[in-house]
């Protein structure tokens, strides 16, 4: 019997030993890959997996969302919060982040470091949603953070299974990414989620939510 305790590579090795009448058989070996997780099955961190590809680099192959119930005492309430990028009168709004830019699955993490490690954007009352991810400690796990923009748009293909994402467009479902804007460093990239929609906001603007979530 084989107890298979972690996704990744598993490779079996089948050996016989010979006897005084038979040889000893070639070893025989067989390698598969046990997926992290299906999307819409519950993450290792208490959270919903909202993307899988076994093709990326051992440790970004699964993502998953923060459950619906996420907010950490620093940001209250219930639901996902709505918290401004930076605020316009904090030296993090005009800061060009450039190691903050990058846009694709995978960067989200290295974004969010670019951020909350920027002298300009180094605590709560600078950075609000980067630290609110941050400061979110949810299933034991520290390494929770804001999605990048083509990760968020993952989040926002697979919403119906995600609990808590809000998509009513009275409620203003709009969340914040972790890439800023290549071309304006007063502006980020975010998603609207009732509909597909991508664009970017001024960091200030208040309206915007953030859900954190963690790679594996």
């Amino acid at each position: 019997m084989i107890a298979l305790v972690t996704f990744g590579t598993c490779t079996i090795n089948a050996n016989q030993a010979g006897n005084v009448i038979y040889g000893a058989a070639p070893q025989v070996s067989r390698t598969f890959r046990i997926a992290c997780g299906a999307v819409g099955q519950s993450g290792p961190a208490g959270g919903t997996v909202f993307h899988v590809d076994m093709t990326r680099p051992p440790g970004s192959q699964c993502f998953e969302a923060a459950p619906a119930d996420w907010q950490t005492p620093e940001t209250k309430g219930s639901g996902d919060p709505q918290l401004q990028w930076a605020p316009i009168d904090g030296p993090c709004y005009s800061t060009d982040i450039t190691a903050a830019q990058a846009t694709a699955i995978g960067t989200g993490e290295a974004n969010m470091t670019a951020i909350i490690t920027n002298a300009s954007c180094d605590s709560a009352t600078e950075a609000p949603a980067a630290w609110a991810a941050l400061q979110y400690a949810g299933g034991g796990q520290t390494d929770w953070f804001m999605a990048s923009k083509d990760e968020l748009n993952q989040l926002y293909e697979n919403r119906a299974v995600v609990p808590g994402i809000e998509t009513d467009p009275g409620n203003e479902p709009f969340y914040w990414s972790s890439s800023q804007s290549a071309d304006d460093p007063e502006s980020t990239w975010f998603q609207y989620f009732d509909y597909f929609f991508q664009g970017i906001s001024t960091k200030n603007d208040f309206i915007q939510r953030i859900r954190p979530v963690r790679a594996y």
